[in-house]
């Protein structure tokens, strides 16, 4: 259950940092105002974020918690599995991304649409990344809580 909440605050965290950082950089080129570009984004990324990303991070937990390495050290290893963590988020958000267009398309999947939604897929990789980062955030604050 705690894992859960782990994830579903990582969930909100980043979905909120998703729609902060376009809205800004949006509302700057168009009339409509922050809150307009903010509450498209952070429906839209939460969405995705919330059905796609957290049960994404539990199977990539699944299938690296199932690849162990005994022969490294913790230091070592601790920093090769964030490395493959890392490389496998970027590869779920960018399949994500096409997962959702696949969503918006009705199913409806050629190269047009793959050709149209591959600028979209850099804010799928950088939400599945905003995701690790902001997992990895909480789980330091849970540590350090736990320390004490």
């Amino acid at each position: 259950m705690i894992n859960f909440l782990k994830r579903f605050l990582a969930a909100l965290l980043s979905s909120f940092i998703l729609a902060v950082i376009p809205s800004l950089f949006f509302m700057n080129l168009t009339s409509y105002d922050f809150y307009f570009y903010f509450i498209g984004f952070f429906v839209i990324g939460g969405f995705a974020i919330l059905l796609i990303g957290i049960p994404t991070s539990y199977l990539i937990d699944y299938i690296l918690s199932r690849s162990s390495s005994s022969r490294r050290s913790s230091s070592s290893r601790r920093s090769v599995m964030n490395s493959v963590k890392t490389l496998l988020y970027a590869i779920a958000g960018f399949i994500g991304t096409f997962l959702l267009a696949a969503i918006l398309s009705n199913n409806n999947l050629s190269i047009t649409v793959f050709i149209e939604f591959l600028p979209f897929s850099i804010l799928g990789i950088m939400g599945a990344l905003l995701f690790f980062a902001s997992l990895l955030f909480i789980n330091f604050l849970f540590e350090k809580k736990l320390r004490r």
